[in-house]
């Protein structure tokens, strides 16, 4: 009786919480994927933040010094 409500339910839900778990997997790796460019992206940011930065110092210098 109880395995036959267990076999009913899982051939109702089976389906259905077969393609979740496939899906929410998907939806792991895609972020994965993601998350690392989004990680590229700042570290070249980053960098390009740091070469203004000097260069906007020594402009504030250059500026110092003609004043």
């Amino acid at each position: 009786m109880v395995e036959e409500n267990l076999i009913a339910i899982f051939q109702g839900q089976g389906p259905w919480a077969l393609l979740f778990v496939v899906l929410f997997m998907w939806n792991l790796r895609e972020n994965k994927q993601r998350e690392g460019r989004l990680i590229d992206v700042i570290d070249r940011l980053s960098e390009k933040y740091d070469e203004m930065a000097v260069d906007l110092h020594d402009i504030k210098e250059t500026l110092k010094k003609t004043a």
